[in-house]
């Protein structure tokens, strides 16, 4: 599944807010390092929305862009956006794993507080499995895509560098504007209908299960994000799973702040 596109916020001739978005299977938006699930090239998202999809749309008159990346994509384009901000205006993680080298990535934290963040990661050696690990096993899932193709073996230089909550701690994330949105697991009014009444409950059940790991990541970060200087909106409404449905009605619910425009 792939696609790339861009919303005008506002009639030509007036200050245009646009919306940059690519969802793409298990590319993490990143340039890998070798192919993987069967790929005869590496993926090369980063170089895309750092160089010639921005370049396209300064060409054509877009130039108040906002970065979006959901759940694998979510870490990875809050960090695109933050380094590159000559480039988008503002991010949006929507159901993102913001934590990626997390020891314990299921760990909510009772406060917002860096040092006590630090120590519940270093100490966390009976989390049972990490981060790295689920995200390598959905990888893996999503069309036999293996992780070690993309920047090594983790945890490495690159993978802390692109890890939001890591910078975030490190100070590296002051000033960036961003909107973060995780649902809390709930079904709604939105659940993928399956082939069959079996495989509802088991796409509605792995659906929840993922959208809590995002909520649990997403809520801590969005806890620590003032405190480091980030321009930080969330929303964390009260039903909502890991499903294209709940996605979609939060970007229009966005727009209708105003916040694509002057964010």
């Amino acid at each position: 599944m792939g696609t790339a596109g861009i919303l005008p916020g506002r009639p030509a001739g007036q200050a245009r807010s646009d919306v940059t978005y690519s969802c793409t299977s298990p590319s993490f938006y990143a340039d890998w390092n070798a192919p993987s699930g069967g790929r005869s090239t590496p993926y090369r998202w980063e170089s895309v929305l750092t160089g010639s999809l921005p370049a396209y749309m300064t060409s054509r008159g877009f130039f108040n862009r906002t970065l979006i990346g959901l759940s694998m994509s979510g870490a990875q384009a809050v960090m695109i956006a933050n380094n590159n901000r000559d480039k988008y205006s503002r991010v949006v993680s929507m159901s993102g794993m913001l934590n990626p080298t997390a020891r314990c990535p299921l760990r909510t934290l009772p406060t917002a507080d860096p040092v006590t963040y630090n120590l519940s990661q270093a100490l966390a050696k009976n989390c049972g499995i990490s981060m790295q690990t689920l995200l390598r096993l959905a990888a893996l899932d999503a069309g036999g895509y293996n992780l070690n193709n993309m920047w090594g073996t983790a945890p490495n230089d690159k993978s802390t560098a692109m890890d939001p909550t890591v910078q975030l701690l490190s100070g590296k994330l002051a000033g960036l504007h961003m909107w973060v949105y995780a649902g809390n697991g709930v079904w709604a009014n939105h659940q993928p209908q399956g082939a069959n009444q079996v495989d509802y409950y088991k796409t509605g059940l792995s659906s929840t299960s993922i959208e809590l790991l995002a909520k649990a990541q997403s809520a801590n970060f969005a806890g620590l994000a003032p405190l480091a200087g980030v321009n930080v909106r969330t929303s964390f409404p009260g039903a909502g799973t890991h499903a294209w449905g709940y996605w979609q009605d939060q970007i229009w619910y966005i727009a209708s702040t105003g916040w694509f425009k002057n964010g």
